[in-house]
């Protein structure tokens, strides 16, 4: 019998909360509501295709025509999706979709019992596939799919949601329930950068599988995983960066293989007295890991491609909790500091801020003459929207669905401005302009940047947060400035960030940075903290200074020059910070010869690759100490 949605909704009250993460991501994903106002233009799916909705009727082609639409805004209102073959999406490189339910549980698209074509484990087949088939480049941006729920039901070869995106992307608020495959299947091609959060899937053979070789990289964060049959996660080479990860299996959590994990903050809970909560044949950083049930915490192997998994090696990681580990301790050191050792700064998760359904909070562009749709210059129209908005407390300045906005200059985001809000709405400024987004004092406390990005291109837009509220930014790849005393929240959003005030604190969730004259990244005094880095070129990655604080955890670094940077992949003058995970490519093997430089004072310590016996590292950590 298949297993109901019905048993998925008991996952989030059977596991104990672990004391490193709060309720609150589980919490607001379920209680997420998404309905957009009539101006806005949001077309939803059974008024534009004729879906219906009820859990009878085939929704399977006017499903495939919206799911098939580059750049658009796939809006599903809550209801019982029936369908019988793939959704797909088979449009080239580009600007994919987004794919946006009213609700995660009350939004389900059911594949049908007598669905064909879906039972061999032999020639496994996804109910939802977001890439096309054959070859593919790593082109594919800004796809992302959020609040509902896929169940493929009792069909053993099913694959619940293959996603793919590069550059940013997001699968998000999901459950994903079934007797098949993989729940979600993040393993095709040159899959990522990518981000997956607040994701719980149940059943399966493996709940998440990963494997396009280190290409990329993969960020997930706040994972259910529940009654797998093989493995809740298996990594086969990719890089793949993971925290508060909750289990609850008979089997193994984690199998992780060649490229590099890292993993923080989990519970591995369930467990059979004769397995290892995690297998690890690869590179490993470990930190604050419960595990309970199991006879091991962690259990490291040989492994060669052709034969398989080899015997174990070494002594296994004693079951109970691992407050930080690393595979290969020859592949870590320290600047200053009796031992490597990572910073541990404190994590907080962005806080959810619901649309308001007060529509007199709400202020539309296109009422003060801007117009998505043209090539006019909307300038004048958005400053007008943006000084009305300032007026009204916790307003909404709402760009209409799918538009590309013509925005110029410098737009101060202040007074009772609480959300810049579209649909897959773009904005770029002017050719030959920029654009700059100034976060000002007022009320109420947090802002934030839903639903809206610039189009692809190199168009040059910052947002600046120069005041102490709390910014919440989704998606909108911008660089970033730190300039106030407040907090940022990066989510799958920022190309580079650069903190310029001692007391500004950053939080950046998947950071994609490719440009930079020198350095991409800059933290100038404050407290700076990246889970999951992918880099292009070959700048210095981040630099910290002025007593900053800086923890990136996970990196995949591809290096794209022919011959090897002359400057250091990472550098710290008279701060501390620590570097987990980082694992580098060059097609030519000249990777960064100084992966870290150190400054404390005069005195200039160097950690090179030729020391580290090669360029990918787990754990590198300079704490300064101003007595020196």
């Amino acid at each position: 019998m298949p297993r109901s949605t019905c048993t998925l909704a008991l996952l989030f009250v059977l596991f104990a909360v672990p004391a490193v993460a709060a309720a609150s991501p589980w919490e607001e994903a379920g209680e997420q509501r998404w309905r957009f106002p009539e101006r806005m233009g949001v077309v939803d799916v059974k008024e534009a295709f004729g879906a219906v909705g009820d859990g009878e009727t085939d929704d399977t082609e006017a499903l495939q025509q919206a799911f098939d639409q580059s750049s658009a805004f796939v809006y599903l209102p809550d209801g019982r999706y029936l369908i019988r073959e793939p959704l797909q999406y088979t449009q080239g490189p580009g600007n994919g979709p987004t794919i946006q339910g009213e609700s995660r549980d009350g939004v389900i698209i059911k594949l049908a019992d007598d669905a064909a074509g879906f039972d061999d484990p032999e020639n496994p087949r996804a109910a939802i596939r977001l890439i096309r088939d054959g070859d593919v480049s790593a082109d594919y941006f800004k796809t992302k799919i959020r609040n509902l729920t896929i169940d493929t039901g009792i069909h053993r070869g099913a694959v619940g949601l293959m996603f793919y995106a590069n550059n940013n992307g997001q699968a998000r608020n999901l459950r994903i329930v079934g007797e098949g495959l993989v729940g979600l299947d993040l393993s095709y091609r040159l899959n990522g950068p990518l981000l997956a959060s607040n994701i719980a899937i149940e059943g399966f053979d493996v709940g998440i599988k990963g494997g396009s070789g280190p290409y990329n990289s993969q960020t997930l964060e706040h994972i259910v995983l529940r009654n797998q049959r093989q493995w809740g996660i298996h990594n086969d080479g990719e890089a793949m960066f993971i925290r508060d990860l909750r289990s609850e299996n008979d089997v193994p959590a984690i199998f992780t293989r060649g490229g590099s994990m890292v993993l923080i903050d989990s519970e591995l809970a369930g467990g059979s007295a004769d397995e290892p909560a995690i297998v690890c044949a690869g590179r490993l950083f470990a930190r604050n890991v419960a595990t309970a049930g199991y006879a091991h915490a962690i259990r490291q192997h040989a492994y060669d491609r052709q034969s398989g998994l080899g015997a174990p090696a070494g002594e296994p990681v004693p079951a109970g909790h691992v407050a930080e580990w690393v595979s290969h301790p020859d592949r870590t050191a320290t600047g200053w500091g009796d031992e490597p050792r990572s910073l541990g700064l404190p994590v907080e998760p962005a806080p959810y801020q619901p649309l308001p359904t007060d529509e007199q909070r709400w202020v539309f562009v296109d009422d003060f003459g801007a117009d998505g749709t043209d090539e006019q210059d909307d300038t004048e129209a958005v400053r007008a929207a943006l000084a009305e908005a300032r007026e009204i407390d916790g307003s909404v300045v709402a760009f209409s669905a799918e538009g590309t906005y013509i925005v110029s200059g410098e737009l101060a985001i202040d007074g009772g401005i609480a959300r810049l809000q579209g649909a897959n709405t773009f904005l770029r400024p002017a050719r030959g302009a920029s654009l700059r987004f100034v976060i000002g004092e007022g009320l109420p406390e947090v802002v934030s940047f839903s639903m809206i990005d610039r189009p692809l291109g190199r168009w040059d837009v910052t947002i600046e947060h120069a005041s102490s509220r709390t910014l919440v930014v989704h998606h909108f790849r911008t660089a970033f400035v730190g300039s106030g005393p407040g907090r940022s929240f990066l989510e799958d959003a920022s190309s580079n960030v650069e903190l310029t005030h001692g007391e500004h604190r950053a939080w950046v969730r998947q950071l994609n940075s490719e440009s930079g004259d020198v350095v991409n990244n800059v933290n100038a005094g404050g407290t700076l903290w990246v889970f999951g880095l992918k880099t292009e070129r070959d700048q210095t990655l981040v630099r910290t200074t002025d007593g900053g604080q800086t923890e990136v955890l996970g990196a995949w670094v591809y290096q794209t020059h022919r011959e090897a940077p002359s400057v250091p992949m990472f550098d710290v003058t008279d701060s501390q910070a620590s570097f987990a995970g980082i694992l580098p490519y060059n097609w030519q093997g000249n990777i960064y010869p100084v992966l870290v430089e150190a400054r404390q004072g005069d005195a200039v310590r160097r950690f090179t690759a030729e020391e580290n016996n090669g360029g990918a590292f787990l754990l590198y950590s300079t704490l300064f100490d101003p007595t020196r």
